[in-house]
């Protein structure tokens, strides 16, 4: 006995409808609503300021050279640790995962100072990769505890990259107070960009590529964190 194949009828397609989530319609919205809440924090950070430079003779060079490179350099940062952080959440399974709770920050704050002793005068590319380098490192290193060790709770990645990231802090401490540079690390680690102008920031504009990169590929993260 054979069966008819068995055609979708419009009440079929109705119904499909009415049954797609909610929250996938709104996404479009969400997306619109987020792009223009920092599109507007843009505009109050470059003019916000402890003094209205654009009054002054130099003003529009100051504003084009300090306070629009700050402002890109923080926004791109800004993404390149969010988005870092997406993916290890997606590769690591686990939400409490980022930069932060990996080790990864410390590792990079590591290759900063370890460049910056071999070669002090080096220029922003080479620290970066240094940086990039040793983040890398630093993540294939804790990946692999994670192997090596029988997790029976999400607590305990977190826990476990900062204490990697205590012990690799500890080191840069160690090698800062052996140089003098101690101060230097410091601000570092607090993330400061007072020392970022015109000319500083270029090289951070690569984050849109990666960005592109992760948004192209977001279906097989998917896919790795299921």
């Amino acid at each position: 006995m054979t069966h008819s194949p068995t055609t979708a009828t419009p009440a079929d397609a109705a119904l499909e409808r009415e049954a797609t989530p909610a929250s996938s319609k709104r996404r479009p919205l969400a997306l619109a609503l987020a792009t223009l809440a920092v599109a507007a924090l843009l505009v109050l950070s470059l003019s916000t300021g402890e003094y209205s430079i654009l009054s002054q003779d130099d003003g529009w060079r100051i504003f084009l050279a300090v306070r629009v490179p700050r402002t890109i350099a923080l926004v791109l940062s800004g993404a390149a640790m969010s988005m870092s952080g997406l993916v290890m959440q997606l590769v690591t399974q686990n939400r409490f995962a980022e930069p932060s709770t990996t080790g990864t920050t410390e590792w990079a704050g590591l290759g900063l100072l370890v460049i910056m002793i071999v070669w002090p005068g080096a220029p922003i590319l080479v620290r970066m990769t240094c940086a990039i380098i040793f983040a890398f490192v630093g993540t294939m290193v804790f990946f692999a505890l994670l192997r090596r060790v029988s997790l029976r709770s999400s607590l305990l990645v977190p826990i476990m990259g900062m204490m990697l990231g205590a012990v690799v802090s500890a080191i840069s401490t160690f090698l800062a107070l052996e140089t003098n540079t101690l101060q230097s690390v410091s601000v570092w680690f607090q993330g400061s960009f007072t020392s970022v102008y015109e000319g500083q920031y270029e090289i951070l504009w690569i984050v849109t590529i990666v960005v592109a990169i992760v948004f192209i590929m977001a279906d097989r993260l998917t896919a790795v964190s299921l």
